[in-house]
């Protein structure tokens, strides 16, 4: 593990790190991006996180946000913000307590970018977050698509609590029971990835 002094410089060496301009234009509306309402991040406060990649490196303390309209993360050096330009080379980032990995556009794949991990291991649950731009011009968060990912190859978003049974195991009285008893909501992150941790247990 590396020491926290030497984490950003770390930082930015291996992960060539590109400068974030807080105050800019975006590029789709021509405003500047602090004239609009709102916000773009998952959290507007930056939060102490770890960064885990290249399955051996393990950077800690790190104060870092998600912007969710750029679908880019943010830390903190020297009071300037940075955003990792080369995310598809982490594992894992845990911010705040909360866990995250990031999904390269160039598997294919209908997901990409930064998604929030519900469990530690495969099958998980993962819920894409995203924020929009609304009229009048309003930063606006759309409402959160969650998957089933099998592998990084293997991603299908879960329409239902019934579609997700069915994606784990076709058919299950148990599991269909626990989801009723529950209340188990599609629409929940947290509660379908309980409906997998209870398939698990059941099934594996």
């Amino acid at each position: 593990m590396v020491s926290p002094t030497g984490t950003y410089l770390a930082l930015i060496f291996i992960l060539a790190s590109l400068t974030y301009s807080a105050i800019g234009q975006d590029a789709n509306s021509g405003y500047e991006i602090d004239a609009i309402k709102g916000s773009r991040f998952l959290y507007d406060d930056f939060l102490p996180g770890t960064v885990y990649f290249d399955n051996k490196t393990k950077f800690t303390n790190i104060p870092m946000r998600l912007n969710l309209y750029h679908d880019e993360l943010q830390y903190i050096n020297n009071d300037s913000i940075y955003a990792f330009a080369t995310p598809n080379r982490f594992d894992s980032v845990t911010i705040g307590g909360e866990a995250f990995i990031y999904l390269d556009e160039s598997n294919n794949l209908d997901l990409s970018g930064f998604v929030r991990i519900w469990n530690s291991q495969f099958p998980a649950i993962v819920t894409k977050m995203s924020v929009g731009l609304s009229v009048p011009l309003r930063f606006d968060r759309k409402d959160d698509q969650h998957y089933l990912i099998r592998s990084e190859s293997d991603i299908v978003m879960v329409k239902s609590v019934e579609h997700l049974i069915y994606l784990l195991c076709y058919h299950s009285l148990e599991l269909e029971e626990f989801a009723k008893q529950e209340k188990i909501s599609s629409t929940n992150g947290a509660e379908l990835a309980w409906l997998v941790e209870r398939y698990r247990e059941v099934y594996q």
